[in-house]
């Protein structure tokens, strides 16, 4: 047995790890550079769910992934999803595919970036050492909340995930919440006693720069870009406006 498989058998001997994104159709043939990433993590997954909408809010029909991706990573799985919940449908696509073991991990992560190969680790480093928070390789605080990002790598409890349907009921449907996933999510979360804690002091000497644990290779229609009342501060503002409506803080 060689040294990277037996991390992968200590490490996972008591851990289930899930790795969860979305795509849009100007992404898809780009795609592979982000999946290979999550494939050759120094501890495997059990799978890399990649939700994709039936039919897009903004981009129409979907489109369909290469049949060679499937045959050439085949811990990749897609799910299709009735619904199209903005970048949410990274987790909404696949809650109730992930039981509510305690000892699941689900990652979050974007499709336009490409990962050092030990963040699986560390999440899992972390999630074993305490298994009641969220886990984020940066996490900024905005109007009270501790938010973690996709594009970081935000790894939740899947025991934390019980609620989080009929929270989203109550935010469903607004247009700038549609936008800005990572907020509402870490409101969830810290809602639930989970707030976001950061691992950016994990982060090794590696490949990308400015101690990130990603490098976005992929940009194609970012959400970054949007303009007027759906840049993404003005989300932001808009839907912390609605956080407290709903929920009182």
């Amino acid at each position: 047995m060689t040294a990277d498989e037996k991390r992968q058998t200590v490490m996972t001997a008591d851990t289930k790890v899930y790795v969860s994104l979305t795509t849009i159709p100007a992404r898809v043939p780009g795609i592979e550079a982000c999946i290979r990433s999550l494939h050759e993590q120094s501890i495997r997954p059990k799978a890399i769910f990649l939700c994709i909408p039936r039919h897009y809010r903004s981009h129409g029909e979907a489109v369909d992934v290469p049949d060679s991706l499937l045959e050439k990573y085949p811990l990749l799985k897609i799910v299709r999803c009735a619904e199209d919940f903005g970048p949410g449908t990274k987790i909404l696509g696949s809650l109730d595919l992930v039981g509510r073991d305690p000892n699941t991990l689900v990652v979050l992560v974007d499709d336009d970036s490409t990962y050092e190969n030990y963040m699986l680790e560390e999440f899992v480093r972390a999630f074993r050492a305490d298994q009641h928070r969220a886990y984020s390789f940066f996490v900024f605080r905005y109007r009270g909340i501790q938010v973690g990002q996709g594009c970081d790598g935000l790894a939740i409890p899947a025991a934390l995930l019980g609620g989080l349907r009929s929270y989203f009921e109550k935010i469903r449907g607004n247009d700038h919440a549609f936008f800005v996933d990572d907020l509402w999510l870490s409101h969830y979360l810290q809602r639930i006693g989970a707030p976001v804690a950061s691992l950016r002091k994990r982060i090794r000497g590696g490949r990308f720069f400015k101690g990130t644990i990603y490098h976005i290779y992929n940009e194609a229609d970012a959400l970054r870009s949007l303009k007027g009342k759906f840049r993404r501060w003005t989300c932001m503002a808009e839907t912390r406006k609605l956080l407290r409506r709903e929920f009182g803080l």
